[in-house]
């Protein structure tokens, strides 16, 4: 999950259980990376703490072939 979403600039990733490495990827709206990071195994929190514009990302979590996306929202 990730809280708050919406938010001002700083969100919380918290992961589930265990898991293996993870990799992160945030995307603009317009599919512009703008963030890349690693999650530890069995690391329980990511923190995200971006300094971008107000608008709509997404968060790509990828992990042994799989990846999840999720919408993220920047308010002003």
């Amino acid at each position: 999950t990730l809280q708050p979403n919406p938010t001002r600039s700083l969100s919380t990733l918290s992961i589930q259980g265990s898991h293996p490495e993870m990799t992160i990827q945030v995307y603009s709206n317009t599919g512009a990376l703008v963030h890349r990071g690693m999650i530890e195994e069995n690391q329980k929190e990511y923190l995200l703490n971006l300094d971008v514009k107000p608008g709509v990302y997404h968060v790509h979590i990828s992990y042994r072939g799989k990846n999840e996306v999720i919408k993220w929202i920047i308010a002003k």
